[in-house]
């Protein structure tokens, strides 16, 4: 074997090996000794590659007790998360942003009794629309926690789309996605030209790095929007 292997290649292995049955659902894994003399590699590079299958739902690792393979594999699916001004573009329209609100202070109590603030931080509360060749096409509320990007104060968003200057500030973010059915309430259906009531998704987003909640993202699309995503 080559010993210049690298974790990903130890994982689409081992992956390979599950996939083509030579280890089947539930079995157990050869130890992370017996897989890097196997295959002439730090016993460390092995480690990564098996913590990473973990993650991606393939197998489970208990401490002492080895890893095996999951009994019922998870299946992920990935959304890709486009800006919206990506998303009108790419479909040839005009896009433009207006912001609608800004307040700084205390976050509202669902954000708090949710456990994405506390009640102790300061929120900077953005609210704008996304339009389509002049048409809304997507509602939009953000609350950046000015006390982990306490420079956001000092942005003017009514000329930066805050998510467009989040993700330059924050490139390589962790979060947490909801995807919600709901009646669409008035103050909402007003700006998207839509009757309130009506069934619409909206997303919840979180941005995170490392353990910190940076923003929240509250967004309500028009029945025009479509997202795409892989399993």
């Amino acid at each position: 074997m080559n010993s210049n292997m690298g974790y990903m290649e130890i994982r689409d292995m081992v992956l390979d090996r599950i996939k083509s049955k030579q280890w089947r659902l539930g079995q157990l894994l050869p130890s992370e000794i017996d897989l890097a003399e196997e295959l002439g590699c730090a016993r460390a590079t092995v480690n990564k590659a098996m913590a990473l299958l973990a993650d991606e739902g393939v197998i489970e690792r208990k401490r002492k007790a080895g890893s095996r393979v999951c009994p019922f594999p998870k299946k992920i699916s990935k959304v890709e998360l486009k800006p919206p001004r990506q998303v009108v573009e790419s479909s040839g329209a005009r896009y433009r942003y207006e912001q609608i609100t800004r307040t700084f202070g205390e976050p509202p109590e669902w954000l708090v009794e949710k456990g994405m603030m506390q009640a102790s931080e300061q929120a900077l509360f953005i609210e704008s629309l996304h339009y389509a060749n002049d048409k809304p096409f997507q509602h939009e509320e953000i609350w950046i926690n000015a006390s982990h990007l306490p420079h956001a104060v000092d942005q003017d968003f009514s000329v930066i789309v805050p998510g467009d200057w989040l993700y330059m500030e924050v490139p390589f973010y962790k979060g947490h996605y909801q995807l919600m059915a709901k009646p669409l309430d008035e103050t909402i259906a007003c700006y998207l030209a839509l009757k309130a009531g009506v069934p619409i998704l909206q997303q919840v987003f979180q941005l995170s790095h490392r353990n910190d909640i940076l923003a929240i993202f509250r967004i309500t699309n028009h029945p025009v929007y479509q997202f795409e995503g892989y399993v």
